[in-house]
């Protein structure tokens, strides 16, 4: 004789709601990831040159700014070297209408003595008539040689770009520019004030209250030198990180505020980006090809 099986309709319930549960509970953690990682649409100029994305903080001051560029493969640069631009937008109605945070590599920068080197350096330059500043102009106080790079306007794998901005308030006091390599060797570092002391800069002395405004939005461009200069790199990759202490949405368009485009250009492509909002974005960067965009 066959034996009888015994099921028990509870049990079949609750492992049918257990199982419908879970499932549930990761169409849920899907969509939530999803939703997380939904990526900014790109500028109608594309993720080039000197088109990047805007960060933004809904029209208020971006706080604990820092900006980090990290070469995760040498950059072979033509005779120009490369910027790294900080451009920053002001409040609508600032008296600063453009604020510009850079560091760079010059392979084969002149000095005074006549001799030729590669640097590294950083200034700042705002656009605030009638009080305009360049701590970059003749004679920059802020470069320093490198010494023991790979090969001829090479920069090497692991060398980073720091730019961490100084608060009054909410209003930018200074900036913090470091430039460092992988094995500590090359290490330099620079605090520039807004505004700047004049010594040792350029220019005459101009009152904090003339030229001190928050940021309110970015982009981070990897470009030429300066004066329109073209960049053409031969070979580079990296990534760039970006961290405030408040979170920050990416946005394609310049939003309400203040500020422009550079002028400067290279052959650099910048990865696509969640739309956010995080305190935290990593972004990649590399060489597009021979020919600038």
């Amino acid at each position: 004789m066959q034996k009888s099986r015994h099921v028990n309709p509870g049990l079949i319930c609750r492992a049918g709601l257990s199982a419908g549960a879970l499932l549930l509970g990761s169409a849920l953690v899907a969509a939530n990831l999803t939703v997380a990682q939904e990526m900014a649409p790109p500028p109608g100029a594309g993720l080039k040159s000197n088109h990047n994305y805007y960060l933004y903080n809904d029209g208020k001051p971006i706080p604990g700014l820092v900006v980090t560029v990290e070469l995760t493969q040498a950059v072979v640069c033509d005779d120009v070297g490369f910027h790294v631009q900080l451009n920053a937008n002001s409040p609508v109605g600032s008296p600063v209408h453009w604020q510009q945070y850079v560091m760079g590599f010059h392979p084969d920068y002149k000095a005074g003595s006549g001799s030729v080197e590669p640097v590294v350096g950083a200034s700042i330059e705002y656009f605030a008539k009638p009080n305009s500043f360049n701590t970059g102009a003749k004679n920059p106080p802020n470069i320093a040689p490198v010494h023991g790079l790979p090969g001829p306007r090479t920069l090497p794998a692991g060398a980073k770009f720091v730019i961490a901005m100084q608060y009054d308030g909410d209003d930018i006091s200074g900036a913090e520019f470091t430039y460092v390599q992988r094995d500590g060797k090359e290490r330099h570092s620079w605090t520039i004030p807004v505004p700047p002391p004049s010594p040792p800069y350029p220019g005459p002395a101009i009152a904090k209250s003339a030229v001190r405004t928050p940021i309110v939005a970015f982009q981070l461009d990897i470009v030429g030198r300066n004066s329109g200069d073209t960049a053409v790199m031969q070979s580079g990759e990296g990534k760039i990180v970006y961290t405030s202490s408040a979170p920050m949405t990416v946005v394609a368009k310049r939003p309400p505020s203040q500020g422009e485009i550079t002028a400067e250009k290279a052959n650099s492509a910048y990865g696509e980006l969640p739309v956010g909002p995080s305190q935290t974005f990593t972004q990649t960067f590399t060489v597009a090809n021979a020919t600038a965009n």
